[in-house]
């Protein structure tokens, strides 16, 4: 927001500069938050029988679809917690879930026009883990990390509730979205955020494994160059 871009300003020792380096994580933290919404990940979750049955899979292939997507996200939470995260870092998993969801929402927005429910499944799949291995597990922990010391609570709270308002906008109107434009045309909306995610991953995010707190913050101050070439 506006008053945390400013309140980061305000905080910087020094130039102009300095401040537009803090800004600048600022809009680096809130927007993986965003990014890991517009993926539809809480939209498919909620939606996901409804979405499998539209693609032409039948009630009880739904229902095993819906199971098979929690378990193949639990897996991918076990993944991250076993050391995926540090053994490869923050940006090339953000980087990497972002075009790994694009490309299965794709897939599965053509399964579904096609009338593929297996093949709808399948590509479900695909997504949840994507998005497991990277923008679901990786966005909150990069924002913490990054958001300025005098304002981390303000600006948690405020990408906190910029998230569950696009999560609420989002399923409140799926079903009118869905019967304007099909659910197949809502897969692939969603498909193009997350490429649009990975684009702003790639040009915003600066990696910050094996970084303490502090080291971070100098990565934005620009005691450490611009984040941009990092």
């Amino acid at each position: 927001s506006t008053e945390l871009v400013d309140d980061a300003v305000a905080v910087a020792p020094g130039s102009a500069r300095e401040g537009s380096f803090r800004s600048r994580a600022v809009v680096a933290g809130v927007g993986v938050v965003v990014c890991f919404v517009a993926s539809g990940n809480n939209v498919i979750q909620a939606y996901m029988d409804v979405i499998l049955e539209a693609s032409g899979a039948s009630a009880d292939a739904a229902t095993l679809g819906a199971v098979s997507f929690a378990a193949t996200q639990l897996v991918g939470a076990l993944a991250m917690a076993a050391g995926v995260i540090q053994a490869f870092g923050r940006r090339p998993l953000l980087l990497a879930s972002a075009l790994g969801a694009g490309a299965a929402l794709a897939a599965m927005g053509a399964a579904s026009a096609n009338g593929a429910g297996l093949l709808a499944i399948l590509a479900a799949d695909c997504f949840i883990a994507a998005v497991t291995l990277g923008l679901s597990t990786l966005s909150w922990v990069y924002a913490s990390e990054v958001f300025p010391d005098a304002i981390r609570g303000r600006a948690m709270g405020s990408a906190t509730i910029l998230f569950w308002g696009i999560t609420f906008c989002f399923i409140e109107s799926f079903d009118v979205v869905s019967g304007l434009i099909t659910i197949p045309g809502v897969l692939f909306i969603f498909s193009g955020l997350c490429f649009a995610s990975a684009a702003f991953v790639f040009f915003f995010v600066v990696e910050t494994r094996h970084k303490s707190l502090n080291e971070v913050q100098a990565l934005f101050v620009g005691e450490e160059g611009d984040p941009l070439l990092a």
